[in-house]
C-alpha cells in the first residue's frame, strides 16, 4: 500500500472510533433527558453486574414516583450504605426474576393511572406478572411459584377519590405475592388528593427502612451529609456557548436537532397560540381559554384527551431563591454536574447555569417537602434558623400549620427563618438530590378533533389563592404562565395581572412566544354518536364536555343521526362566569331536540342550588337514559362535588329491587361510567 493510502486508512479509523466513542458517551446522558431507552438487559443480569443489593423501579406518569425513587435510593445510600441504583420499569427484561435470590431487594414507587390502570411505563411488567401464560428463564411457570426467593417492598401513589384507590400498587403486590415473593414491611399507599402525598412517603418509608435494615442486617450510618454530586463552577465558560444547556429539554434541542421521537417532556411540540381569550376576568380570578395550534407536528388528539404544558418558573420565584441561596450575583455561571459514583445517573443535563437549574429543570414554586428542610437544617446560617428548620423538618404538625397550610415553598420558607440571611453553606447537590423535576401540567382538551384536528383548545381558571393576614399568596405555576402568554398575545402594557414575569422568548430566545406542550392519552372518551350521554361538569369541569358537544354538533350538521346529549353545568352567577355561553345556542341549533342544557348558578338564589340538585330534578330522565344504556360522565371538583353527584345518581338508580351504588358499580363494570376528576 502507499504511504497515502496508509494515511488515509488512519483517518478513517480514526473518525469512525470517534463517532462510536461520542455516540456512546451521548447515550450515557439519556438518562436525564429521561427518554425510554429500549434495553434487553435482564433484571438479574444487571444487579449482578453491578453489584447492587437493590434496584428501585418506577412506574410514573407525571414523574411524581420517578422523583420519590431517587429520593428513596438516595437515603438507602446514605443512610445504610444500601448499594442500589434506580431505573425504569420499561428498560428492564423481568423474564429471569426467578433468578434473583433473598439477598436482592426490589423497591416499587408506582402511579396509579385513570380508572386504576398501570402507567404506560409499567404495562408490560404488570401484564407479565399477571399473566397466567408467563413462562420465566427456570422454565417454570406461574403455578410452580417461580419468585420464592424474591423480596421486595411497594409504595403506590393514588387518589382516595378515585373507585379503584392505588389499584397498580394492590394489583403488582397480589400478582408478586401470588409467584410466591415475599413483600416486606407495609404497602404504602399514597394519596394526592389532599395534598397528603409527601407525609405518606415519609411515614412508609420511615416505618419500610427498620424492616429492611432489620432484614439485611443494615447498621444506619450516622455521619455529616455527603453529597452524590460534584458542582463544578466553571467561571471561564460563557453561558451563551452552544454547549451550555439553558432550559433546552434535550440534547436534540440545544443542538437545533428536531427530534423524530414521539413528543414528550424530553420533547415537547413549541405550539402558538394562535387565539386566546379570557372568557371572564375579576378582582379574584381570571379564566383563559387558548387555543394551541399542533399543525405540522404529527400529534393528534382523540376528544376527551389532555393537553400536557410544560412550564417554566416565574423570574420572581428564580429571583428569591438565588437571593436566598447567596447565588444571585453567580446567577449566570456555568456549572457541570458529574456523580461522584460513576453509576449514579445526573439529575440534570449539563453543563448548564444556577439561573437555568431553578427556571426550567426543578419545582421551586410548590410547597417544600418536610424532608428538604429537615436536611438544609445543619446548613442554616444561624443557630435560631437551625432550630426553627429542625422542628419544621421533624415535627409533622408544625410543619403542616405553618408550611403547608400557607402553601410555602422553599425560598419563603428559608427567608421566613433566618429573616433573610442567605443560606450560602447549602450544598447545590443536596438541592438536586431532593428538589421534583419541574413536570407537565395536563389540562382536558375542550374542543373536538373532528372540528379542529390541527388545533388544541384548553380552558383554566388561573389559580391564586391569597392569607391577607400573612401577606402572602401562592400562585399556581402553569395557570399563570399561560395567562402571561395571553397577556403578551394581546399585546397589553401590563402584561400580568398578578406582576409575575416569565422568559416566555424561553432557551436563547428560541420560543419566541411558543409554549411547549405534547398530547397525553384519556380513557375520559366520547362515545359512539349513537349512544346517548350525560355530562356531569361545573366550572373548568366543562372543559371536556364543551368538546363532547361541539364533536356530536359537528356530526349532526354533516347529517348523522346523534343520541341524546345531556349537559348539567354549574358556576357562581350566570352574567360573570358563564363558561362559552354564547357557544351553547349554536350547538342546540345543529343538535336540536337531542341536546339538553341545564345550569345551576349557586350565588343567584338565597338557597344555594348545585349541579347533583339539578340532576335529582332530572331523575326521570336520567333513569330513562341510563336504561337506554347512556354512558355518564363526571369532570371537576373530586372531594365534594363528584362525591355529590354520584351520591345524587345512587339515589336516582336506587329501586325496590337494586341498591343504586351496587349498579353504578355495574355502570363501571359495563365502561358507561367515567370520572376525571382532581
Amino acid at each position: 500500500m502507499k504511504t497515502t493510502d496508509i494515511i488515509v486508512l488512519v483517518v478513517v479509523l480514526i473518525i469512525t472510533v470517534g463517532y462510536f466513542a461520542y455516540n456512546f458517551f451521548s447515550s450515557r446522558t439519556k438518562n436525564v433527558e429521561h427518554e425510554a431507552v429500549s434495553s434487553n438487559n435482564g433484571i438479574a443480569d444487571k444487579m449482578e453486574e453491578e453489584n447492587l443489593n437493590a434496584l428501585v423501579l418506577f412506574g410514573s406518569q407525571t414523574g411524581t414516583a420517578e422523583d420519590f425513587a431517587y429520593r428513596f435510593s438516595t437515603e438507602a445510600k446514605s443512610k445504610y450504605k444500601f448499594a442500589n441504583s434506580t431505573e425504569d420499569l420499561e428498560n428492564l427484561d423481568f423474564t429471569d426474576l426467578d433468578k434473583l435470590n433473598t439477598s436482592k431487594l426490589l423497591i416499587f414507587f408506582l402511579a396509579t393511572y385513570g380508572e386504576g390502570e398501570p402507567t404506560d411505563n409499567a404495562e408490560n411488567f404488570l401484564e407479565l406478572i399477571e399473566s397466567e401464560d408467563t413462562i420465566f428463564s427456570s422454565g417454570k411457570g406461574a403455578e410452580d411459584r417461580p419468585l420464592a426467593n424474591l423480596r421486595y417492598v411497594i409504595f403506590g401513589l393514588g387518589n382516595h377519590t378515585y373507585e379503584h384507590y392505588n389499584a397498580m400498587a394492590k394489583r403488582v403486590d397480589s400478582a408478586l405475592n401470588a409467584l410466591g415473593a415475599q413483600c416486606i414491611g407495609p404497602v404504602g399507599l399514597g394519596d394526592d388528593a389532599a395534598g397528603l402525598l409527601e407525609e405518606d412517603y415519609l411515614q412508609w418509608k420511615d416505618e419500610v427502612f427498620p424492616e429492611i435494615a432489620k432484614v439485611y442486617q443494615l447498621q444506619e450510618v450516622h455521619e455529616e451529609y455527603k453529597p452524590m454530586y460534584n458542582v463544578i463552577e466553571k467561571p471561564d465558560i460563557f453561558a451563551e456557548s452552544p454547549t451550555v444547556f439553558l432550559g433546552e429539554s434535550s440534547r436534540q434541542q440545544l443542538k437545533g436537532i428536531v427530534s423524530q421521537a414521539p413528543n414528550s417532556p424530553a420533547n415537547p411540540f413549541h405550539s402558538t397560540p394562535v387565539n386566546s381569550r379570557e372568557l371572564f376576568r375579576n378582582d379574584t380570578r381570571n379564566c383563559l381559554h387558548m387555543e394551541l395550534d399542533i399543525a405540522g407536528s404529527n400529534m393528534k388528539y382523540q376528544t376527551g384527551d389532555y393537553v400536557s404544558i410544560c412550564p417554566m418558573n416565574p423570574s420572581q420565584a428564580v429571583d428569591d431563591l438565588l437571593d436566598i441561596l447567596g447565588l444571585k450575583d453567580k446567577r449566570n455561571m456555568v456549572v457541570i454536574v458529574k456523580p461522584f459514583n460513576p453509576m449514579d445517573k445526573l439529575p440534570i443535563l449539563s453543563p448548564t447555569t444556577y439561573d437555568s437549574v431553578f427556571r426550567y429543570y426543578f419545582e421551586i414554586c410548590g410547597i417544600v417537602s418536610r424532608q428538604l428542610i429537615f436536611l438544609i437544617a445543619p446548613f442554616a446560617p444561624t443557630e435560631e434558623a437551625k432550630k426553627e428548620l429542625t422542628k419544621l423538618g421533624s415535627d409533622k404538625d408544625s410543619f403542616k400549620a405553618n408550611v403547608a397550610d400557607m402553601h410555602l415553598n422553599l425560598a419563603q420558607v428559608l427567608r421566613r427563618v433566618s429573616f433573610g440571611v442567605p443560606y450560602t453553606k447549602v450544598p447545590i447537590s443536596l438541592l438536586l438530590e431532593n428538589l421534583g423535576h419541574l413536570k407537565p401540567r395536563y389540562y382536558s382538551i375542550s374542543s373536538s378533533n373532528l372540528a379542529h384536528p390541527d388545533k388544541v383548545h384548553v380552558t383554566a381558571v388561573v389559580d391564586k389563592k391569597e392569607w391577607v393576614d400573612q401577606n402572602h399568596i401562592f400562585y399556581g405555576l402553569t395557570t399563570n404562565y399561560l395567562l402571561a402568554h395571553c397577556r403578551h398575545q394581546h399585546g397589553e402594557p401590563a402584561p400580568h395581572p398578578n406582576g409575575l414575569q416569565y422568559s416566555l422568548e424561553g432557551p436563547r430566545q428560541r420560543l419566541s412566544g411558543r409554549i411547549p406542550m405534547f398530547i397525553k392519552r384519556s380513557t375520559f372518551h366520547l362515545a359512539p354518536p349513537e349512544v346517548p350521554i350525560i355530562m356531569v361538569g361545573p366550572g373548568t369541569g366543562i372543559a371536556p364536555f364543551r368538546g363532547f358537544v361541539m364533536e356530536r354538533a359537528h356530526l349532526a350538521a354533516q347529517g348523522v343521526q346523534v343520541a341524546k346529549t345531556v349537559l348539567f353545568y354549574g358556576c357562581r352567577r350566570s352574567d360573570t362566569d358563564f363558561l362559552y355561553k354564547e357557544e351553547w345556542d349554536t350547538y342546540a341549533k345543529s343538535l336540536k331536540d337531542s341536546f339538553e342544557l341545564h345550569t345551576a348558578f349557586s350565588r343567584e338564589r338565597d338557597q344555594k342550588v348545585y349541579v347533583q340538585h339539578l340532576l335529582l330534578q332530572q331523575s326521570s330522565l336520567v333513569n330513562e337514559l341510563i336504561a337506554a344504556g347512556a354512558w355518564f360522565y363526571i369532570c371537576g371538583d373530586a372531594e365534594h362535588m363528584a362525591k355529590d353527584v354520584t351520591s345524587a345518581l345512587a339515589t336516582i338508580l336506587t329501586t325496590v329491587k337494586e341498591d343504586g351504588a351496587k349498579r353504578i358499580k355495574s355502570l363501571r363494570d359495563e365502561n358507561r361510567f367515567f370520572e376525571d376528576t382532581w
